[in-house]
C-alpha cells in the first residue's frame, strides 16, 4: 500500500531525476522510502516495543483509578480546561478537543497514552536512524534508545494526573516530530519542513512547559548524531544558528498565541508563575535548591532515577569529545560540536535553573530521553572505538556487555513503572474504601440519612494504608486525604471532591472556617475513634489527624 502511494506520489509531484540521493536529503518522496526502509531494517522493533509498553502500562489501563485534578476533570471538564487556558497549556485544550476528551474516561486515556508512548518510542528510532545516517553502527542504538525512553519510571509520576495523561504523551509526540521537520530543514532545506515543524513545536509547547526543555534536548541529540555520521562539520555553525533562530521564533509564537488567548477568555491562573522561586527565596536558597536537584538526579536518591546515569554520561561524553576530533573541518566547529554535548549533559535541569527549585518529577521529561540516548550510546562505542587487533577482539565482548546491561535496565524500568502505578490504585481502592466509611460515620454522627444540605470540614491528614513492600514514589502511594494537607484548607476539597464523583451529597467549604475547625477539634482523637465526627454550629467536623 505505502510503495503504491509512493509511485503515485512521484508520478504526480515529483520527477525522479530532481531526487537527491544524499542521507540527509529528506523530500517528501524520500521521506516515505526512508519509512519503508526503516520498517524492512527493523522489523522486529513494533512488536518489542509493544510488549514492553503493555508491561509497563498495562496497570494503568486495566485499573482506572483516578488522582487529584482528576476528578475536577470529571466533575467540572469546562472549568479544568479554562485553568488550561490560563496556565499558557492551550495545546490540552486543542488536543482534548480534537479527539473528544472532554468527559474523562480514565481506561481510555490510559489506553491512548500507552499507544502515544509506542509512537514515541517509534518516532525516536526512526529520528536517530536518519540523523546517524543510517550508520548499521546504530542498529542496536535504534532498538535500545526507545526502549528505554518509554519505560522511564519518570513517566509514572506525570501518567497518574489520568485527566492529562493522553494529551501530555501526545504532546511529547508532537515535539518529536517537530524537531524531525526543523531538522530537515536546517540541514537539508525545504520550507514545508520548517512551516509544519512551527506549527508541531508551538502545539507541544502549549500542551506543557517542560516540552520547551524536552524539544531542546532532541534537537541536540540530532545536531551531534549529524555531526557524527552524516554531516559536513564544517556546517555545524549555520546548523546551531538556525536551530536557535527557530526555536525563538517558535517560543515567540508560542507567547503570542497563549496571551491572545488568555486576553480573550479573561482568564489568567499564577500556578505557572508561582513556580519561579528567584524573587520569593533569593538567590542563595535558589543556588542550594539547584544543588540538592543535581544530587538528587546524579545520586539516584528517588526511585525515578538510576545509579548508571552519571557513569554513561562520563563515558558519553568522552567518546562523543574523541569521535568529534576525528570529524572536525575547523576548531569553530569543534567548538560549536563541544558546546552541543555540554547543553545535552545539562538538558535535564534547564528547567531547574530557570525556577530556581528542584523538579516535580512528573515535570522532568527530559531525563528518560537523555538516560535512554547516554546508554543506549553505550553500544555504539565497542563498534566504532577499537581499531587495533587486540581491540577489535574485545568488541563483541564488550558490545555484549553494555547491551546487556542497557536490557537489564529497561526490565528494570518496566517492573519499577509498573509498581508505581500499582501503588497509585491500591491506594486509590483504599480511598474508596475509606469514603464509605466515613460517609456513614458522618450521617450516623448528624443523624442524617444523607449530607445534601450539610457542609463538612476534615482536619488533619490519613495515609492511604497500603501495606506490604510496596513501591512508592513522589505521588505514588498518597491519599486523597493526604494530599495537599498543608494547604489552607487542608485536604477537605479534595475528598468532597471524591465524594461528590462517588455519588456522596456535599456541600462546598467556605475557607475561612478550616482554622475554626482545627481549634474547635484540636482535643478531639483522630478517626475513626469516638468523637471524631463532631458538630460545629451548621457544619460537621470529622479529625483525621492532629
Amino acid at each position: 500500500m505505502l510503495r503504491w502511494a509512493l509511485t503515485i506520489y512521484k508520478g504526480k509531484w515529483w520527477k525522479e531525476e530532481n531526487v537527491k540521493k544524499g542521507c540527509l536529503s529528506m523530500d517528501r518522496a524520500e521521506f516515505l522510502e526512508n519509512i519503508i526502509e526503516f520498517k524492512k531494517n527493523h522489523r522486529f522493533l513494533p512488536h518489542i516495543l509493544a510488549l514492553i509498553v503493555l508491561l509497563a502500562y498495562g496497570g494503568r489501563i486495566i485499573h482506572d483509578n483516578i488522582f487529584v485534578d482528576s476528578e475536577l476533570m470529571m466533575l467540572r471538564p469546562y472549568h479544568m480546561q479554562k485553568i488550561w487556558l490560563g496556565s499558557n497549556r492551550f495545546g490540552l485544550v486543542l488536543t482534548s478537543r480534537l479527539f473528544g476528551m472532554g468527559r474523562l474516561i480514565p481506561w481510555l486515556s490510559a489506553f491512548l497514552m500507552a499507544l502515544m508512548m509506542w509512537g514515541c518510542g517509534m518516532a525516536l528510532s526512526f529520528c536517530a536512524w536518519v540523523w546517524s545516517g543510517k550508520n548499521k553502527h546504530y542498529r542496536s542504538f535504534c532498538y535500545l534508545f526507545p526502549l528505554l525512553y518509554v519505560t522511564a519510571p519518570v513517566f509514572a509520576g506525570q501518567y497518574l494526573f489520568i485527566l492529562q495523561a493522553f494529551e501530555i504523551s501526545f504532546g511529547l509526540l508532537l515535539c518529536i516530530l517537530a524537531a524531525f521537520c526543523v531538522g530537515n530543514f536546517v540541514y537539508h532545506k525545504g520550507w514545508w519542513w520548517l512551516v509544519l515543524g512551527l506549527g508541531l513545536m508551538i502545539w507541544g509547547f502549549g500542551s506543557y512547559q517542560a516540552m520547551i526543555p524536552f524539544y531542546i534536548s532532541l534537537v541536540l541529540g540530532s545536531f551531534l548524531l549529524v555531526y557524527i555520521n552524516a554531516g559536513r562539520a564544517s556546517e555545524a555553525f549555520g546548523w546551531g544558528i538556525k536551530h536557535c533562530m527557530i526555536f525563538v521564533a517558535g517560543i515567540v509564537l508560542y507567547g503570542g498565541i497563549a496571551a491572545a488567548i488568555k486576553w480573550i477568555i479573561g482568564s489568567e491562573s499564577a500556578y505557572v508563575s508561582n513556580l519561579i522561586h528567584w524573587k520569593s527565596d533569593g538567590w542563595r536558597m535558589c543556588l542550594q535548591n539547584i544543588w540538592l536537584d543535581l544530587v538528587r538526579v546524579f545520586r539516584a536518591k528517588d526511585v525515578y532515577f538510576h545509579h548508571f546515569y552519571l557513569p554513561s554520561m562520563l563515558l558519553f561524553l568522552l567518546q562523543m569529545t574523541l569521535q568529534g576530533w576525528k570529524k572536525k573541518a575547523g576548531y569553530m566547529d569543534y567548538a560549536c560540536f563541544l558546546l552541543g554535548n555540554a547543553l545535552m549533559c545539562l538538558s535535564p535541569f534547564f528547567l531547574t535553573l530557570i525556577i530556581g527549585y528542584f523538579q516535580q518529577a512528573r515535570g522532568q521529561l527530559v531525563y528518560p530521553l537523555t538516560s535512554a540516548f547516554f546508554l543506549a550510546y553505550l553500544t555504539v562505542w565497542p563498534q566504532t572505538g577499537f581499531k587495533t587487533e587486540f581491540g577489535k577482539r574485545w568488541r563483541i565482548s564488550v558490545f555484549t556487555v553494555m547491551t546487556a546491561a542497557c536490557v537489564f535496565l529497561t526490565s528494570r524500568n518496566a517492573l519499577v513503572t509498573a509498581q508505581l502505578f500499582e501503588t497509585a490504585w491500591e491506594a486509590y481502592r483504599n480511598d474508596v474504601l475509606t469514603a464509605n466509611r466515613l460517609y456513614s460515620d458522618i450521617c450516623q454522627a448528624a443523624n442524617r440519612s444523607d449530607m445534601e444540605n450539610c457542609q463538612v470540614i476534615f482536619t488533619g491528614r490519613r495515609d492511604a494504608g497500603v501495606r506490604g513492600p510496596a513501591t512508592f514514589g513522589e505521588l505514588s502511594g498518597l491519599s486523597f486525604y493526604e494530599v495537599e494537607a498543608w494547604a489552607p484548607m487542608g485536604s477537605t476539597g479534595r475528598i468532597l471532591g471524591m465524594f461528590s464523583l462517588l455519588g456522596m451529597d456535599v456541600l462546598e467549604l467556605y475557607p475561612a472556617l478550616y482554622d475554626e475547625a482545627v481549634y474547635f477539634m484540636k482535643d478531639a482523637p483522630d478517626w475513626p475513634a469516638q468523637g471524631s465526627i463532631r458538630e460545629m454550629g451548621d457544619y460537621i467536623v470529622v479529625r483525621l489527624s492532629e
